[in-house]
């Protein structure tokens, strides 16, 4: 023991021989379904002087960088025309994959999976309200061209009863009519 009954610090995973860490590295990233922990017992790291925490972290790290890659080449290897749509819902679909493997696995806590989601539901809240201010817009534009229509025809009748010049008190009064919908 060390110093006041402290334990003494734990090697790190690059403190392990190279082909032990290599075949560490392959079962880690692996496809398999193999947790941490039983991975940690199967390699007998906790002998060997290697903490859990310290471990898990890198499992976590190793099994995401590995994700990552393998989604990098499904993409690089997919050039089909999809529509944007059609991506995102493969990248969603892809993501609760991901996710739900890496909690059985036991390389991801609840916790972390719970904010994922929470980032999506907030991704999929920004669309909507994306959508609702374009169709509020559209409808504003809608509304517009019908005042336009309205003052045209306004305008048109006072023209046509002999009266040709208008004063802005008259154009102001027709607009003001119009808004009232009168």
């Amino acid at each position: 023991m060390a110093k006041r009954g402290r334990k003494p610090k734990g090697i790190s995973i690059g403190d392990l021989s190279d082909e032990v860490r290599r075949d560490l590295d392959l079962a880690i990233e692996s496809e398999g379904d193999e947790s941490a922990r039983s991975l940690f017992a199967r390699f007998t790291l906790a002998q060997r002087g290697v903490g859990w925490a310290s471990f898990a972290k890198y499992v976590s790290q190793k099994r995401r960088e590995a994700r990552g890659r393998r989604i990098e080449a499904r993409i690089a290897s997919n050039d089909d025309t999809r529509t944007e749509a059609e991506l995102i819902a493969e990248l969603r679909r892809r993501a609760y994959i991901e996710a739900l493997a890496a909690l059985q696995a036991g390389d991801a806590k609840l916790y972390e999976i719970v904010s994922t989601l929470s980032r999506v539901h907030d991704f999929d809240r920004l669309q909507m309200e994306r959508a609702a201010e374009a169709r509020a817009a559209d409808k504003h534009e809608a509304w517009k061209k019908e005042v336009e229509k309205s003052i045209r025809s306004t305008l048109d009748d006072e023209s046509n009863a002999d009266k040709k010049s208008f004063t802005r008190e008259d154009v102001y009064d027709m607009i003001d009519q119009v808004m009232r919908g009168a």
